[in-house]
């Protein structure tokens, strides 16, 4: 398990005590980077809030279809079977019934932003820009499924929630930057987004509008530079689940102050996730990530 050496205090808060590791994309989505003593706990008890209601409210079928399962350690068992109804449309009789869960074919939600809005100059708002909301589904599976039960049409309820996925991509970016540039030389603006309340999600966290830019597999994560009406900000691509199943999302972590100290401390963290990318890939593991793409 690869591993970014702790930076000795919470990246959300500040905070120097009761420091626990924090999985930089979480381990119920499939991450496997670590920063290591890197959030106290009340901090994540306030990331665990969202990243669950991702992993579990979201995306617990499809997690479970990739056999996906780990994640912290919960009081409750993650359910193993989806419980439905099937309705006779004649006499409107119900009979319920049950499948397991990684039985049940694939269908989950994915979402289209338009780029953060700082990048095209648009004021800070709590309102969710125009989004694409895609359904995807295997459908010869559904089909069949629906076939099994001597239904002739199905119906199937999605929880999507826009304020955790967007806390999740910013708590992704912000642990990624903070991780590998430190804090010096770099005002960091994710935390109110995180841990702070603050619901502006679109005017840092968006998607790309260039297709080269996606990132491809294995990698699932990118540090970048991004020069913004000529300020120096640092800039992070991410998806979930691997393969180009999501879009690759960008989000703005921070506005650099200092370059030279940005890039001495990344120089260093760089090396230490290039020893490990080399183990993974010779294990035939998914790489951890990758490194700044443009130097500015």
């Amino acid at each position: 398990m690869p591993f970014l050496d702790s930076p000795g205090r919470c990246v959300y808060c500040a905070a120097t005590d009761g420091l626990t590791n924090e999985h930089i994309i979480p381990a119920s989505l499939g991450g496997k980077l670590i920063l290591e003593s890197s959030s106290c706990l009340n901090c994540q008890r306030i990331t665990g809030r969202f990243e669950e209601i991702v992993a579990r409210n979201m995306y617990w079928p499809l997690r479970l279809s990739l056999g996906i399962r780990g994640g912290r350690k919960r009081k409750k068992k993650a359910p193993t079977h989806w419980r439905g109804i099937v309705v006779d449309d004649e006499t409107g009789q119900e009979d319920s019934f049950e499948i397991e869960v990684g039985k049940f074919p694939r269908f989950y939600a994915t979402v289209e932003m338009p780029p953060p809005g700082i990048i095209n100059d648009l004021p800070p708002t709590d309102k969710s820009p125009e989004l694409k909301l895609y359904l995807k589904a295997d459908r010869e599976g559904l089909k069949a499924f629906v076939e099994s039960l001597g239904a002739s049409s199905y119906e199937i309820g999605l929880n999507w929630r826009w304020d955790a996925f967007n806390q999740l991509l910013a708590k992704i970016a912000h642990a990624y930057s903070a991780g590998l540039a430190g804090f010096d030389g770099i005002e960091y603006l994710l935390p109110p987004l995180i841990v702070g309340g603050s619901a502006c999600f679109s005017y840092l966290i968006g998607g790309i509008d260039d297709p080269s830019q996606e990132l491809e597999p294995p990698a699932d994560i990118q540090l970048n530079y991004r020069k913004i009406r000529g300020e120096l900000y640092l800039s992070v691509k991410t998806t979930i689940f691997g393969n180009k199943r999501f879009p690759t999302y960008e989000i703005i972590s921070g506005r650099i102050t200092d370059l030279d100290l940005v890039r001495r401390k990344i120089a260093v963290a760089q090396e230490h996730i290039a020893r490990d990318n080399a183990v993974s890939r010779a294990n035939a593991e998914s790489a951890p990530g990758e490194f700044l793409r443009a130097d500015p």
